[in-house]
């Protein structure tokens, strides 16, 4: 029996870690919510379009971005010879589309060691950046430890305008990526060493979260954790550069652990100052791997959970959940959706209804919609209360899963990730290949109820109140919430 290509293992094994830990070989079907069963089922049909991405090696997806003009990114890893670039170690790609879904440009490139894509961001003039591992330099950077994070920047055309390395002497991954109308870059991730200023309390994974100019000059970096491993996966900013971002935390970076590992949701300013942290968790594995913002500031992150969260049913081995909180980061709702497989979610985005959309892998069955193979696709939906209204499961025999969505101004949803030949009826070109695919606007009627976040003040001491009709108590005035 020949052994396995090295770089294929690899790759795979990067792939399967970004998304989530939530592929392992289960079957049958137990629902969260007995309304699963029930769901409609005219969401998310057919694709509008579908188009793979690949090589007769393995590609897989990271990141998907879209801008206000429907313009979007995405970037992801590979170890063949793509949009017939140059085949040799596992390199970045990233490739922009215009608003019809029609590939502009796609760019290969890396060190003659392994490269990894983890987050692409787009500005709204179609500016690129990339953030990325590498265990080489990169151009006209020196690599400090054994693996490095960088930061790259792309023109409009794909033509590279910088690169940097964000590093110390041990191992940093870079995990989340975000650009403000600054032109300003945030990157997150996770670090095994000690950035100058910072001490690694208890020597073990500290998160990080930086900013960097236009220009490729780091306008300031904060490292913070445990005496456990913390990481920062995800990370959004508005327009002024403030970030929400979200991770897991072996231990207390909120207020309360719940054992084993949680997840995270915080928030930090432009210049640095950390805001308010949210913790939830259960006695088992608990992690956020994505999240986004409306325009009233509320927070929608997902994740993965071995446990039972609050409120919620365990369906089998691990489920996926989505979370809503309001811009102070009070918990309003949080859905727990699964089956008696390994259930996950990677990413998620809002329509102008409050509908949520949240995207990743199962290893299980949904409703009539039966798992093609290792894992598949999967798509669900929740209203604006957290109430599960529609699903989707898609895929091939090969390991499948979603790692980028996107609502665009016509409320269509474009959907991208990795997955084997024959998805949608589409050839394939290796193993594994990228999708990038759009669906009609969601069918389902969302049921909205109005609610609202005041904040209430009374000598020094302020409350949080959130409902639909909700007053300050006798004795309290209201404030402003900013």
């Amino acid at each position: 029996m020949a052994n396995p290509d090295p770089m294929k293992v690899r790759l795979r094994r990067f792939a399967l870690f970004t998304l989530s830990s939530f592929l392992l070989s289960s079957l049958g079907v137990l629902f969260t919510n007995p309304d699963l069963v029930e769901a409609s089922t005219a969401d998310l049909a057919a694709p509008e379009y579908i188009q793979m991405i690949g090589s007769t090696r393995d590609e897989t997806l990271i990141d998907l971005e879209q801008n206000a003009t429907g313009s979007f990114a995405i970037v992801g890893t590979t170890d063949g010879a793509v949009d017939g670039n140059m085949n040799r170690q596992l390199d970045v790609f990233v490739a922009k589309f215009d608003s019809e879904g029609k590939k502009q440009w796609l760019v290969r490139f890396g060190t003659p060691q392994d490269d990894y894509g983890t987050a692409v961001a787009i500005d709204d003039a179609g500016t690129v950046w990339v953030s990325g591992d590498t265990y080489g330099g990169m151009e006209g950077n020196v690599n400090k430890g054994e693996r490095d994070g960088f930061l790259a920047k792309f023109s409009s055309t794909g033509v590279q305008q910088w690169i940097v390395h964000i590093s110390t002497d041990v191992i940093e991954r870079a995990r989340g990526l975000a650009v403000d109308a600054r032109g300003v870059a945030t990157v997150v991730g996770t670090t095994y060493g000690e950035f100058p200023g910072f001490s690694n309390f208890g020597k073990s994974r500290e998160a990080w979260i930086t900013q960097i100019d236009s220009f490729g000059n780091r306008l300031w970096l904060q490292e913070f954790g445990t005496e456990n491993a913390d990481t920062i996966v995800d990370v959004v900013v508005d327009r002024d550069g403030n970030s929400t971002f979200c991770g897991y935390t072996d231990a207390t970076i909120g207020t309360q652990s719940f054992g084993g590992r949680d997840a995270f949701v915080g928030t930090i300013t432009n210049t640095g100052s950390r805001g308010w942290t949210y913790q939830l968790g259960t006695s088992g594995t608990d992690i956020c791997y994505g999240l986004t913002t409306n325009s009233v500031g509320e927070t929608f992150a997902v994740g993965s959970t071995s446990g039972t969260l609050s409120g919620s049913t365990n369906a089998g081995l691990q489920d996926g959940w989505i979370l809503k909180l309001s811009a102070f980061g009070v918990r309003k709702w949080i859905s727990q959706v699964g089956s008696s497989g390994d259930d996950g979610f990677a990413k998620v985005a809002v329509t102008k209804a409050g509908q949520v959309i949240a995207g990743g892998a199962s290893t299980g069955n949904f409703g009539n919609s039966n798992n093609s193979g290792a894992s598949d696709a999967f798509l669900a939906v929740v209203d604006s209360n957290g109430k599960f209204t529609s699903s989707r499961l898609f895929g091939t025999q090969s390991a499948d899963g979603i790692a980028g969505i996107a609502v665009t101004e016509a409320q269509k949803i474009v959907v991208a990730g990795f997955g084997g030949d024959g998805l949608f009826g589409q050839s394939g070109f290796g193993e594994l290949d990228v999708f990038v695919s759009r669906f009609a606007p969601l069918i389902a009627t969302p049921s909205v109820t109005p609610q609202r976040t005041i904040r209430c003040k009374k000598l020094n001491k302020v409350i949080i109140l959130v409902g639909t009709k909700v007053v300050c108590p006798t004795g309290f005035k209201r404030i402003s919430n900013k």
